[in-house]
């Protein structure tokens, strides 16, 4: 990990001194944050009043330009793990309709900040292009990234666990047989993970609708999601408000047979069982100046969107508030409360965090 850590700044270096023969300007910036935490939870069984490790992370931005092109390294270093937390980088070409970035590290598409407790319906990260047309009053956005398909089979698992008694196999071992189960491999073929958005600016006002295409067969989110969102920024207030629906690809893989005597075969079939789910985010922001800024928002997702298609359980809501105190210029007191209840039926979690966050 740290010969790898090592390689990726020595790269970000060689990128900007390499660059200073061909490009017209070159930049260099760099920030950092620190935090120290104590945490609290209402969960049964787990500590509340401990001194966390918060982040301590470095995020260097190296950018070369020339012309109408673009190069950005950005390697963020997490000191307190020693380790990188996350490296993007991409090259955009502006031109004069439209921008477009190619990410070699991978780039997704999100359903906003819809989100269960299985996580957001979003495309596979993969190598892939973003276009961007600015528009006078829109901004429309197209994102597409591809892979291997992934090829359903049958495999035999054995299962080693027996229950038996001697006797009864009249001191024979026993032994249990094996059976069937679904696996994935990459197939030949390429297939393509899209998504894309319009957002409209309407000062105070903007708004803006979304879509994505999971065609990953292996994948929790595979088929399709639709959002819109609509914002109202007035000093000192910001109002946020996102809904999502996310429509599952029914198509599911089986196996049947005897692997001991017939063979596994794979069925494909429709599962009528799957459901479309819906939710929503709300936000609300209210900056008070020198006494600081608070943060409220409000996630919902019903049973479909919580459980990735299975239409079982509760639904999944989180509450969350955020207080956050500058004690300077660059340091801040936060105070976090999230109220979760992940739809399992058991009692909702509250989670709380004291922070002293410092940046530069």
């Amino acid at each position: 990990m740290k010969k790898g850590l090592i390689g990726a700044i020595l790269a970000a270096f060689v990128l900007v001194f390499a660059s200073g023969a061909m490009a017209t300007d070159v930049d260099f910036t760099y920030n950092g944050a620190i935090e120290f935490k104590i945490t609290g939870t209402s969960a049964e069984g787990s500590c509340s009043g401990l001194f966390a490790a918060g982040d301590v992370l470095v995020d260097l931005n190296f950018v070369a330009t020339c012309g109408s092109w673009e190069l950005n390294v950005s390697p963020e270093l997490d000191i307190g793990g020693g380790a990188m937390a996350e490296c993007d980088a991409y090259i955009t070409y502006y031109g004069s309709m439209f921008d477009f970035t190619m990410y070699p590290t991978g780039v997704d598409f999100g359903l906003y900040d819809v989100e269960g407790g299985a996580g957001g319906p979003n495309i596979p990260s993969n190598p892939g292009v973003k276009i961007v047309f600015p528009l006078e009053m829109a901004t429309i956005t197209f994102v597409v990234n591809n892979q291997c398909g992934q090829e359903a089979y049958c495999t035999t698992i054995d299962d080693c666990y027996c229950s038996c008694d001697y006797d009864y196999y009249y001191g024979h071992y026993c032994y249990c047989d094996p059976y069937c189960d679904v696996a994935w491999s990459d197939g030949s073929s390429v297939i393509f993970n899209l998504g894309g958005s319009i957002d409209f600016a309407l000062d105070p006002m903007t708004f803006g609708i979304m879509f994505n295409s999971n065609a990953d067969k292996s994948s929790d989110w595979y088929g399709n999601a639709f959002g819109a969102k609509a914002s109202f920024a007035m000093d000192p207030l910001t109002f946020i408000v996102e809904y999502g629906t996310w429509t599952p690809n029914n198509t599911r893989y089986s196996c049947c047979g005897d692997p001991c005597w017939e063979g596994c075969e794979l069925y494909e079939y429709e599962d009528e069982d799957m459901c479309a789910g819906t939710g929503y985010y709300v936000e609300m922001d209210y900056d008070a100046g020198d006494m600081g800024s608070f943060v409220f928002s409000y996630n919902h997702a019903d049973a479909c969107l919580n459980t990735g298609g299975c239409d079982y359980g509760d639904p999944y809501s989180k509450l969350y508030f955020e207080y956050t105190y500058p004690l300077a210029e660059c340091v801040n007191l936060v105070f976090d409360v999230t109220n979760t209840n992940d739809g399992s039926g058991g009692d909702a979690v509250t989670d709380y965090e004291a922070v002293v966050s410092c940046s530069f």
